[in-house]
């Protein structure tokens, strides 16, 4: 999961440059932290830690949200993102709870979900992204060369939900090294 953050970076670099590909860095990669505490919470049955892990949760919208609305010159307005990102985690977090209560079809269902609502996220930004900088791609839309970001960023996204579902339930499980 951390090595999918890490993976975003050269595409944010590409576009903002590299002070805003290390911030982007810094804020996704901590995200990926606070999943972690929720999850050692959540197996603990440590409700406080589960509380002060979900409000973490919520910092990274909100700053992630923030993020996003001015490196685009807000063509991806805060609210916009802050709604797409609270969804993302919102989804991450279902797939979880039905995962370790023994739903694995309504997690299945979940986590199906998810990964459909990551393409409509990247859509979202790749178009914002384009839209800000049209002469970066031909003065063309996401559904033409431009498609390229857009396909690199889908890749991506849905490979960040694929991977945060599954880093969660394995380490509940107690299948990572993270998880000790």
């Amino acid at each position: 999961l951390d090595q999918n953050a890490i993976d975003m970076g050269p595409a944010i670099e590409s576009i903002y440059g590299k002070q805003a590909a290390t911030e982007f860095e810094r804020i996704f990669r901590a995200h990926n932290q606070y999943t972690d505490e929720l999850v050692k919470a959540t197996k603990m049955n440590n409700q406080a830690a589960v509380k002060q892990a979900e409000a973490k949760v919520q910092g990274f919208v909100e700053e992630f949200a923030a993020f996003l609305a001015k490196a685009t010159g807000n063509k991806l307005p805060e609210v916009a993102a802050e709604k797409a990102l609270r969804l993302h985690e919102d989804e991450v977090q279902d797939v979880f709870e039905k995962y370790i209560a023994g739903d694995y079809t309504g997690a299945a269902k979940e986590y199906r979900e998810g990964l459909n609502t990551m393409f409509t996220v990247s859509k979202a930004l790749s178009g914002a992204i384009v839209s800000q900088n049209p002469s970066m791609f031909n003065n063309g839309t996401v559904d033409t060369p431009a498609a390229d970001l857009r396909s690199a960023l889908n890749h991506l996204a849905a490979e960040h939900f694929a991977l945060s579902v599954m880093q969660m339930q394995q380490q509940y499980d107690g299948k990572t090294q993270a998880s000790n």
